[in-house]
């Protein structure tokens, strides 16, 4: 979820570390679609994750992986041109994401450090791998151009497959030509970007790894906590009594902002979190940027900013900067309001007038004017959200709204507090695929919350579904000694988001693995998540999920329609962040020769858009998501906000909830079910029931010139 950040690094041990993946690399010489039958009647498979417990398990795991996939490839060459080359190659794909699941589930859960890196290392390889003998590979993308040549035969939906497996290899590859010297010319392109694919990858995983290595770790007296809820704290307490905080973990991080009364714990806080992993990463950021401009460049684009807006709802850095600077103007009275209430709170509470207002001000202040002026306690609504009883009331809505049954799984998993789910079709009790939850912070494991997916869904040679999986990793506040684990009112939010992400996962009834669950455009991968966040503003919903852990008493309907005004203070401040961050990722990769720093172009975006930095943060140096995966991409959150507030209007209109069974069922059957088997705006135009006209006014209020299809 956007907002959460990570941890500060052992410098040298991430630098020498780096050296030693990098130096690895080099030695190994590779661094610088719906069945005709009903479900109910296809066998199903739900591939197996491997739980290594040495290095050599990993090392025979990846040798059998590579060469079980080595043996398919061969068999996929030889396949005449046309439609079979175009399945099997889809099922190829299917196959590499099975093989890494274990992989990458080794990578963040693992108690072992070596053999997380090991797991990492071997991952990374074979991603390399994959780039050199099946992206980079002349003789497969020309197999794949020969089949555009079977268009008329092919149905619809291969085409949108034949598309879709393009795009994974258009960069990859220059135009086709008969002459050897053109063949020469390509192939030497081909591999002039795989080493510069490999060298960024090789750059992002050790930017990654600063940031989770890291520590940020604070001691407090008492007196410095006062304003803390205490209970919530009391196993952080040591020996001499006072208290250390790790500012990495987001719980004790949000904890403290929200309720410490002195603004030094908490500008010490804030930044320590917001120096995380600065002092190396600082480095990395320059390096990641121009090898991406770089990579950019041998396709014919100039910028990584259009490099990544191929096929998108926005088809330029032009366009897209309209639509954030439009995003921006109407939540700016929003923003501005709000920091009047923060003025006026910090105000009262200091006896000066028209005071500074400081990032570490703004969740304190909006929290005082909360608890003053609507009489809620957000941080003391923990009690009344008990984690095992948040998962079965937001699995039972999932359940109605969606007709789903779901069901604990008794699967190995790899740490005791890990939780399996099968999800089912309620009417026909098809298995759809599974959701694992790890919840709680452990040593060793990865910092951040996200959604993973661990497979996708297809249809293998044999005709077998293989049913998709996905992993959420969290890291909520553990249980403490004589209470259970309690989350706040964000936590469950959160919650709701990656689990939106995972019924986008694996509702899919598309039958190609490189199109079915979340592998739709990256312009609306956001949606489904920022859409069940809705369910978060539902007195329905709230009345079942707030009870309290001890005496199980529940709010009335009143205070509950005070909670949910409470949860929209500081919304326009939500916004803003988002909204300015998007910018900052657009400007950084869409300049071509900028004169300033990644960090003078943070300052100046902030400044501009957001607040002024403190002098000794620099959040950029743990904005994992823009140097892991969401690289020119993070304005998705932004489209994916307007989207659910699209989609909220709509349910609402038509039928007067957002939680009615008949409008989830039209919204996941349109949307969530459909993967990237539709373009976005296409998906966007049949869930709304827009013509062309009213579908093209859309996009153009948006800042898009983009056209849909005639709407059926």
């Amino acid at each position: 979820m956007e907002g959460i950040q990570r941890e500060r690094p052992n410098l040298l041990g991430s630098y020498f570390l780096g050296l030693l993946i990098y130096s690895s690399l080099v030695f190994l010489g590779f661094a610088p679609n719906s069945s005709a039958q009903t479900e109910a009647s296809v066998v199903q498979l739900m591939p197996k994750l491997f739980y290594f417990e040495s290095a050599q398990d990993l090392q025979r795991y990846y040798e059998r992986s590579i060469e079980d996939l080595e043996k398919r490839i061969k068999k996929l060459v030889e396949i005449p041109d046309g439609r079979n080359f175009l399945l099997e190659l889809d099922r190829l794909f299917g196959f590499f994401g099975e093989k890494m699941a274990s992989f990458h589930l080794a990578e963040v859960a693992l108690a072992d450090s070596k053999l997380r890196e090991e797991a990492s290392r071997l991952q990374l390889r074979a991603y390399v791998w994959w780039n050199k003998e099946v992206i980079g590979r002349i003789e497969i993308h020309r197999k794949l151009r020969h089949v555009e040549v079977d268009m008329d035969r092919l149905a619809p939906k291969e085409r949108r497959l034949l598309d879709g497996l393009q795009s994974n290899f258009r960069h990859w590859h220059s135009a086709d030509s008969d002459s050897e010297e053109s063949k020469l010319l390509a192939q030497q392109s081909a591999i002039n970007r795989i080493q510069l694919s490999q060298n960024i990858e090789i750059a992002e995983n050790l930017f990654q790894r600063n940031i989770n290595m890291a520590k940020a770790t604070l001691i407090f007296a008492e007196e410095d906590l006062r304003g803390v809820p205490l209970e919530y704290i009391k196993d952080l307490k040591l020996k001499d009594g006072r208290y250390q905080i790790e500012a990495a973990e987001w719980w004790q991080f949000d904890l403290i902002m929200r309720s410490a009364n002195s603004a030094t714990t908490r500008r010490r806080t804030y930044r320590a979190r917001e120096s995380i992993a600065a002092q190396i990463n600082d480095l990395l950021i320059p390096q990641i940027l121009e090898l991406r401009r770089r990579l950019a460049l041998t396709s014919g684009v100039s910028n990584w900013a259009t490099y990544q807006l191929e096929g998108l709802v926005f088809e330029s850095p032009k366009e897209l900067r309209n639509f954030l600077l439009r995003a921006e103007k109407r939540n700016r009275p929003k923003f501005i309001a709000e920091q009047t209430l923060i003025r006026k709170m910090k105000s009262k509470r200091m006896g000066r007038s028209n005071p500074e207002i400081y990032l570490y001000d703004v969740a304190y202040y909006l929290n005082e004017y909360v608890k003053d002026e609507l009489a809620v306690d957000l941080v003391g609504l923990r009690d009344y959200l008990e984690f095992e009883h948040v998962l079965q009331v937001i699995f039972e809505q999932m359940e109605t709204s969606f007709h789903l049954k779901i069901k604990r799984s008794q699967v190995k998993v790899w740490d005791q507090n890990v939780l399996a789910y099968d999800v089912y079709e309620r009417e026909s009790g098809t298995r759809k695929g599974r959701i694992y939850i790890d919840p709680f912070p452990r040593d060793g494991k990865d910092k951040w919350f996200f959604s993973l997916s661990l497979n996708d869904r297809f249809v293998d040679q044999d005709g077998r579904v293989h049913i998709p999986s996905n992993l959420i990793v969290a890291n909520y506040p553990p249980a403490s000694e004589g209470a259970p684990a309690l989350l706040s009112m964000e936590d469950v939010e959160t919650q709701l988001h990656e689990l939106g992400h995972s019924l986008h996962q694996i509702l899919t009834n598309i039958d190609y693995a490189s199109l079915s669950g979340m592998n739709s455009q990256e312009d609306i991968t956001e949606t489904p998540s920022k859409f069940l966040e809705v369910w978060m503003r539902d007195t329905e919903f709230l009345s079942k999920l707030l009870v309290h852990h001890k005496t199980g008493e529940r709010l009335e309907p009143e205070a509950i329609n005070k909670v949910i005004e409470a949860l929209r203070v500081g919304s326009a401040h939500r916004r803003q962040g988002q909204i300015a961050k998007s910018i900052l990722d657009l400007e950084l990769h869409e300049a071509e020769n900028s004169t300033q720093s990644a960090r003078q172009i943070e300052q100046k975006i902030y400044a501009k858009y957001f607040y002024p930095l403190d002098e000794k943060s620099f959040p950029l140096t743990s904005f994992s998501h823009l140097f892991g995966g969401y690289d020119s991409l993070f304005w998705i959150y932004e489209l994916g906000s307007t989207l659910a507030e699209r989609i909220e209007n709509l349910f609402l209109s038509e039928a007067g909830s957002i939680l009615d069974p008949a409008m989830s069922a039209r919204y996941r059957e349109r949307f969530l079910s459909q993967g990237g088997i539709q373009l976005s705006r296409d998906l966007i135009a049949d869930l709304f029931e827009m013509n062309r006209n009213s579908c093209a006014k859309f996009f153009n209020k948006l800042g898009s010139h983009r056209i849909t299809r005639d709407s059926p």
